[in-house]
């Protein structure tokens, strides 16, 4: 947006003084706009605009000049050209002048009792004279005299503190600090302690003391800072009280004890804008614009912006506070009121602050002290970035709805901020009632920043280069620091304040702006011809990369005084930027540096890595603290040595792996023989959380000589079952180390080692691991395990002693004495060698098999199915004629398992004897399997038939056999046919056939319920005698 043209206008008359700004910009190409601006003199200005939209620029020179001449016609003039020129031109400064001569006129009339107050109220009058620190007004004012009304007794000596009143004032001020109105005696006292002597200002601080609570004045007395701090803290945030105003109180001491004021202004950053303590804050502010404390002032001007109203005053009426309904202005006026910091309270101090400043800046009073110090309250996380809003606007010409977008900048909710730096802003203006700044359209956050200043009064700033330099060099805030360097690059004195010191200081801050400013002095101050190194370091240490740019092209001349500097080496070694430590590294390979330096160069890189903070570190410095220590190791390993035993258990103790590593490298490399290990560095490595670097604490243990190693034998142990693998791992060679030199350990270690491998592992992979230590490491004395230890290692639940104790067993135990059924048990070992061992034991012993064919059969019932097979394989191939019995084939069908019961009918099948088939029929028909069952048909004709007492026997099988639903269809079918048969050949068959199909016929299926009436009917015929369940009746036929 560029400035096209602008009138400035004013107008007096009586108390009235107003000005009228207008300006038509060129937004766009073709697009102009007409903004105002209007309002008192000095004020913040009311802003608006003519062109809610952009209009060709002969519509906008219409509107510009029709909005001037009308403000001519109703009495405003133009003021000379100005363009962002302040409002403290020459014409205001006229103005001023004649209000000021008429003020003076006024007060020594007062003073010789000559002033007609229906003119002007005399207080209001001396009230001004304060307003303005008219020091001309001191004698007029010491010679009115105290009134009976304490208001103008207040003003009274207000104003002749503010006007530095002669000493005749001191008597008169004095006496108005033992007045009983209590507001007055402290103004006067105030007074008095600015405009007296040190025994005044001792005087009051003396009275203050005894009315603090009695840790305040005991720290005071004593001048203790820190006690001092502590007991405010505690009253403030603890105990929650404000005893008689104590805040005020230590202020008010402060003139006499020089070192409560830092530890005030701490206090005053975070006490709460509550009850009890807003009433001491608002005290404490008066008190500091009738002194000048601008570190005071500022901070609380700053505060009031940021801090949001204790409550809202209503209208009218009552207010719902504590639990109950109360009339806000009889709280208000209660001394221990619940209430405080209302919201026009907020506002009227918020606008006294802001008319304060106008009036520093309209007299030339340290409005730029002022400012600088509220300023400096400022910070970027006060910044909530910046907003926008859709307004919606009808148009009734049109008949339609228009839209269009406010935006407001970040921060812009704190007036008193962007009134100080951007009151000429030409893209900025205040909102509406005293709300928050916004953008002035049509610019929006983020277009180009205007060229030219934009702070109100830069003439001001102009003639205050220090106020400048502060704020460059201390502000915490983005806007301040784009404010202070566009005005500090435009001063025409900026030459005065720059030196290295202030560079560094610029060099070393957080903004790119500020940091662009910095690398435009350096290039004005820097002499080629005598190069100075702290600048050169500054820029290379600078954020911004165009400096260290240029840092990097000085310091391709500067190389040999860089290197005789152990410091400047160490801080660019540990240079956040790579760029940096390249070329560092770079100029080490490829020069030689001192022994002296080098080593002075590692010691000092070493402790500013360990003071690296490291909680809740970024990624991206844990990597570059890993290069860094790369470096060091690169570039001065022969000075690792030197590293003091102190230094590796602090290096062995940091939580980054890198450090550690460097740590271990160190031990490693540089431990003479025989030497003792720093007991603390190795504990930390071995314990350490990352896996390489424990790896290499116990590399470094098992270096340490035999005798050394035999006397820690637990802590080598403790390796051997470590929750770590690497641990684990590594500790056999230093086992094998310290067997070769007492081979007694190897049977300690396996007391040890074989109760952790049958009991749960307290780690993953530890089991695995003492496998193989035993193995390997210890396998010359597996020979002194117990035969009792190897059963418990097979017996045990977990693999690697299953594998243990299968090696062991076929190497050291005696086959032969090993019971039977251990051996059948092993067949269901989950491990696949000790079924291997069974199946070889099975096939190189068949004649022992044979004779213990019972107990041998149950290894077809394993629970593993490789060993059932080879077991139904075994006993079909093994087996004769002359080895199986009934009962063992009987055995083998009674098992649960579907292919046991079909390898038992097979073998029955085929060695079937004929004598042993009424021992099958009668066995096997106990059998509730629907196979078996079926099996069992096979033998009833040959082995039942005709014997109706062995029929007799078989009920339950029948039973069971005609009784299942939907099962054993071709067994139900056989047995039906054979009982039908067999009851029709024999009565007494007949007997017993008949109650059981009756019971049979109650509850099974339709179908076997027509098979057995059809059989009940047929022997009802034939035996007409035998009790029945079924009755036949005769029907007559048609």
């Amino acid at each position: 947006m560029q400035l096209i043209q602008q009138a400035r206008l004013f107008f007096q008359q009586g108390n009235s003084d107003k000005v009228y700004e207008v300006d038509l910009c060129e937004v766009g190409p073709g697009e102009y706009v007409v903004n105002f601006r209007y309002g008192r003199r000095g004020a913040n200005l009311k802003a608006g605009t003519k062109t809610v939209f952009p209009v060709s620029l002969d519509k906008a020179q219409k509107e510009f000049d029709k909005l001037v001449k009308g403000k001519n016609r109703k009495g405003y003039a133009e003021l000379p050209e100005s363009k962002g020129l302040p409002a403290d031109s020459a014409a205001v400064e006229q103005g001023e002048d004649a209000r000021i001569a008429k003020v003076l006129a006024y007060l020594e009339a007062a003073a010789e009792g000559k002033y007609d107050e229906k003119r002007w109220k005399l207080s209001r009058l001396i009230w001004k004279a304060g307003e303005l620190r008219l020091k001309a007004a001191g004698p007029f004012l010491a010679a009115i005299a105290p009134r009976k009304d304490a208001m103008f007794n207040y003003a009274l000596a207000w104003a002749l503190a503010r006007c530095a009143a002669p000493q005749e004032a001191l008597p008169m001020l004095r006496d108005l600090s033992l007045e009983k109105d209590v507001r007055v005696a402290r103004i006067a006292g105030e007074a008095l302690a600015l405009l007296g002597k040190d025994s005044d200002r001792q005087k009051l601080a003396d009275l203050a003391l005894p009315k603090m609570p009695g840790s305040i004045a005991s720290a005071i007395r004593n001048q203790d800072a820190t006690a001092l701090a502590a007991a405010i803290k505690e009253l403030i945030f603890d105990l929650k009280a404000d005893h008689n105003n104590f805040l005020y109180l230590i202020y008010r001491s402060a003139p006499a004890y020089p070192f409560v004021l830092p530890v005030l202004l701490h206090a005053l950053q975070s006490v709460p804008f509550k009850p009890p303590f807003f009433r001491a804050i608002r005290y404490i502010l008066k008190v500091a614009e009738m002194r000048t404390d601008l570190a005071v002032e500022g901070l609380l001007m700053a505060r009031l912006e940021r801090e949001k109203p204790h409550f809202r005053m209503p209208e009218w009426g009552s207010m719902w506070a504590g639990g109950q309904w109360i009339k806000p202005k009889k709280e208000l006026a209660k001394p221990d009121s619940k209430l405080a910091y209302s919201d026009r309270t907020r506002k009227y101090l918020r606008a006294r602050t802001m008319r304060n400043l106008d009036l520093l800046a309209t007299h030339g009073q340290a409005y730029t002290q002022v400012a600088r110090h509220i300023l400096l309250q400022y910070t970027d996380a006060d910044n909530r970035g910046d907003q926008s809003e859709t307004v919606w606007s009808y148009d009734y010409s049109a008949r339609r709805y228009n839209t269009y977008t406010k935006y407001f900048p970040g921060m812009g909710e704190f007036l008193l901020l962007f009134n100080i730096i951007y009151g000429n802003s030409t893209r900025y203006m205040p909102g509406p009632k005293g709300r928050r700044w916004k953008c002035r359209p049509p610019y929006k956050p983020g277009e180009p920043v205007p060229t030219a200043r934009e702070e109100s009064h830069p003439k001001l700033w102009d003639e205050a280069p220090a106020d400048l330099v502060a704020l460059l060099a201390e502000s915490e805030c983005l806007l301040v620091h784009e404010f202070a360097a566009k005005a500090f690059q435009a001063n025409p004195r900026r030459a005065e304040f720059v030196d290295v010191p202030f560079l560094k200081k610029l060099l070393n801050q957080p903004y790119s702006v500020t940091n662009s400013l910095a690398l435009v002095l350096a290039e004005e101050l820097y002499d080629p011809a005598n190069p100075n190194l702290e600048l050169i370091l500054a820029l290379l240490e600078c954020q911004l990369p165009a400096a260290r740019m240029r840092g990097l092209e000085w310091a391709e001349t500067t190389k040999k005084q860089l290197l005789g500097s152990a410091n400047w080496l160490a801080r660019l070694l540990l240079s956040p930027f790579t760029e940096v430590r390249t070329w560092i590294s770079r100029m080490l390979k490829s020069t030689q540096v001192d022994a002296k330096i080098g080593e002075a160069v590692l010691q000092d890189s070493l402790l500013r890595l360990l003071a690296v903070p490291t909680e809740d570190a970024a990624e991206e410095t844990q990597e570059w603290f890993g290069q860094v220590v790369d470096q060091l190791q690169l570039h001065f390993a022969k000075h690792l040595s030197r590293v003091s035993a102190s230094q590796l258990e602090e290096m062995a103790s940091h939580p980054w792996e890198a450090m550690q590593l460097l740590a271990g490298q160190v031990l490693l490399r540089h431990l003479e023989p025989n030497a003792a290990v720093p007991e603390a560095a190795l504990q930390a490595l071995i314990n350490s959380e990352w896996s390489a670097v424990r790896g290499l604490g116990v590399e470094i243990f098992g270096q340490l000589p035999p005798a050394i190693l035999r006397e820690r034998k637990d802590i080598v142990a403790g390796f051997c079952i470590s929750q770590h693998a690497e641990i684990r791992t590594q500790s056999r060679p230093i086992i094998a180390k310290i067997i070769a030199d007492d081979p007694e350990f190897a049977a300690g270690l396996m007391a040890l080692f074989l109760p952790a491998l049958w009991r749960k592992e307290a780690h993953p992979g530890v089991h695995a691991d003492i496998m193989l230590l035993l193995r390997d490491t210890l396998k010359d004395h597996l020979s002194r395990i117990p035969e009792a230890s190897i059963w418990r290692l097979i017996d045990s639940d977990f693999r690697p002693a299953h594998e243990l104790g299968d090696a062991l067993l076929r190497t050291q135990v005696d086959t032969e004495k090993i019971s039977f059924a251990r051996i059948v048990e092993l067949g269901s070992h989950e491990l696949l060698n000790l079924r291997k061992f069974v199946w070889d034991y099975f096939t190189n012993n068949v004649p022992l098999i044979k004779y213990k064919a019972a107990a041998a059969l149950k290894l077809m019932d394993a629970k593993w199915e490789d060993t059932r097979t080879f077991a139904i394989e075994y006993f079909r191939e093994q087996f004769s004629d002359e080895d199986w019995t009934p009962k063992l084939l009987v055995g083998i069908c009674d098992s649960v398992r579907v292919e046991l019961q079909a390898f038992g009918q097979e073998m029955i099948t085929r060695f079937f004897q004929e004598e042993d088939g009424e021992q099958y029929l009668l066995q096997l028909s106990q059998h509730p399997k629907t196979e078996l069952q079926l099996f069992v048909t096979n033998y009833l004709e040959r082995f039942a038939s005709g014997n109706s007492e062995r029929i007799i026997g078989l009920s339950f099988y029948f039973t069971a056999v005609l009784s299942k639903v939907n099962k054993g269809r071709v067994a139900k079918e056989r047995v039906f046919t054979f009982l039908h048969k067999e009851a029709k050949a024999n009565e007494k068959t007949a007997a017993f056939v008949i109650p059981l199909l009756s019971r049979i016929s109650l509850t099974i299926a339709i179908r076997d319920k027509a098979h057995c009436i059809r059989i009940l009917t047929d022997l009802r015929y034939q035996y007409p005698h035998l009790d029945s369940s079924l009755t036949l009746h005769t029907f007559p036929t048609l």
